[in-house]
């Protein structure tokens, strides 16, 4: 099975302001995972069943970390009805970017900002 993401946008600065591009940077690594979350989804629709539990990778904005994360279909489904909630490993979010919204011992729930 072959998992298609978007091409890898290299951070390069282009405000000229470090915060913003920080942002930006962690925002598109960000949607890297998530993409990738979103492929994984698709493809065990067929095998839809209530209490099902999937592995997805965390979306958090670093790119050297890939850690899975065991989630029921129906709780990753929920996550993704609002675009700024995204799931991660605890220890994963950045609390200048993201606030956490849900705790659980094996994953975060993490909101943006509407930017």
């Amino acid at each position: 099975m072959q998992l298609l993401l978007p091409a890898r946008i290299e951070p390069r600065g282009v405000t000229g302001c470090p915060i913003i591009d920080r942002l930006k940077r962690v925002e598109q690594n960000e949607e890297l995972f998530r993409a990738l979350n979103e492929q994984i989804e698709d493809r065990v629709h067929i095998f839809k069943d209530d209490g099902m539990k999937i592995i997805v990778v965390c979306e958090c904005g670093d790119l050297n970390r890939a850690d899975r994360i065991s989630i029921t279909l129906e709780t990753y489904e929920a996550v993704r009805a609002n675009k700024h909630d995204f799931l991660l490993r605890p220890g994963h979010q950045i609390p200048d970017v993201e606030e956490v919204v849900y705790r659980s011992p094996d994953y975060f729930i993490v909101r943006k900002p509407d930017v």
